[in-house]
């Protein structure tokens, strides 16, 4: 099969564009021809072999999305057998849909998350979810969805073809390494405005909360226009000198980050934008104990197995209780390292999401 991706950027650094970059290799491993079309929006481009890339120039930026005006006419002049577009990105999905309406073939939407805004660009992002955005989803033969806990309005007219299908992890790339830990907590994302539900404000308040009866340490992995902002942040918890913002992390070095640290966190504080919580997969993948919110995309399998914490939303006392429970327990976290492998091994490995996704590409071809 000849598959259309279309992202709206393939170089960053996102759970979109791992998602796509991580997919693409695993259907290229299993005969199929993938076919990137993006936004270039710098950084270098992640070697995927065997995967087309095709990057196109922007005029600026709206929310997050890159505007290409070239995307229409790059999509027409393309031979591809299926499109697979991915939600919250309008434009992209938007001319995916279209390109593919006129062309008469199969167009697979992954539903990452729902589009909202904050301020005024929310009744933006409400007026799309209530147009365009269900316009795509009823052209879609099939939306993939990572998570069947949470599924908001829009999903309800597409709800006889959905597919519950969740990300993976690459569990030949995230493995344990033997090292000393450098710090206590690790934390990555994007740190920006629109990874604000990522959570580290409730983050900051539990290491203050720690501090005051031990030391603690925190690396913040990630860069973003928001960086700033976060260490000053720090500075008035009065925890600066507890956390270290290590900045950007290249993928080569993330299972050394993962492997660094004796808990890794995501306090995620928004079901409607957090699609799933990758990170949480990778750090499992490398043996670390996770502690994780309610909202997150594999919480039940994180109890299940033993593999960490979860704790409620926007709750700091309870997420400190949860952090320095693994931290003073150094037996306990091994055992949850070594189920959170078991784990990511059993459901999470991007072969058996290939498979499932190709699954669904036959269906509707």
């Amino acid at each position: 099969m000849r598959i259309l991706q279309t992202p709206v950027r393939f170089t960053a650094t996102g759970g979109v564009e791992r998602y796509v970059q991580h997919l693409s290799r695993a259907l290229v491993a299993r005969g199929h021809e993938v076919v990137v079309i993006a936004a270039a929006v710098g950084g270098e481009v992640p070697d995927v072999p065997g995967v087309t890339v095709r990057l196109l120039p922007h005029v600026g930026c709206i929310a997050n999305t890159q505007i290409t005006p070239g995307l229409p006419l790059a999509l027409l002049r393309e031979e591809f057998d299926l499109v697979h577009t991915h939600i919250p990105t309008p434009w992209s999905a938007d001319w995916s849909m279209v390109i593919a309406h006129l062309r008469g073939l199969p167009l697979v939407v992954t539903f990452h998350n729902e589009i909202v805004g904050r301020g005024p660009t929310h009744l933006v992002a409400r007026a799309y979810n209530l147009t365009l955005e269900r316009l795509v989803l009823s052209e879609a033969g099939r939306v993939l969805v990572a998570r069947d806990a949470y599924l908001p309005p829009t999903l309800t007219a597409a709800h006889r073809r959905i597919s519950f299908i969740p990300p993976g992890t690459d569990t030949h790339c995230f493995v344990p390494m033997v090292r000393e830990p450098l710090c206590d907590i690790a934390f990555l994302s994007v740190l920006d405005d629109f990874h604000h539900y990522k959570g580290v404000e409730v983050l900051f308040k539990a290491v203050k909360i720690l501090s005051m009866s031990r030391p603690v340490s925190l690396t913040i992995g990630g860069d973003g226009p928001l960086r700033t902002h976060y260490e000053e942040m720090a500075k008035e918890y009065g925890i600066r000198s507890h956390v270290h913002f290590s900045g950007f992390i290249p993928d080569s070095d993330l299972p050394a980050f993962y492997s660094s640290a004796r808990v890794f966190v995501l306090p995620s504080t928004d079901a409607t934008r957090e699609g799933f919580g990758i990170v949480l997969l990778e750090a499992m993948a490398c043996s670390r104990p996770v502690i994780a919110t309610t909202i997150a995309g594999m919480a039940a399998q994180i109890r299940a197995y033993g593999a960490g914490c979860i704790v409620p939303v926007g709750d700091a006392s309870a997420l400190a209780v949860a952090i320095a429970s693994v931290l003073d327990d150094e037996e306990a976290g091994a055992l949850m390292g070594a189920a959170g492998r078991r784990l990511v091994c059993d459901e999470f490995s991007w072969e058996s999401v290939a498979a499932k996704v190709e699954a669904v590409y036959q269906e509707i071809c």
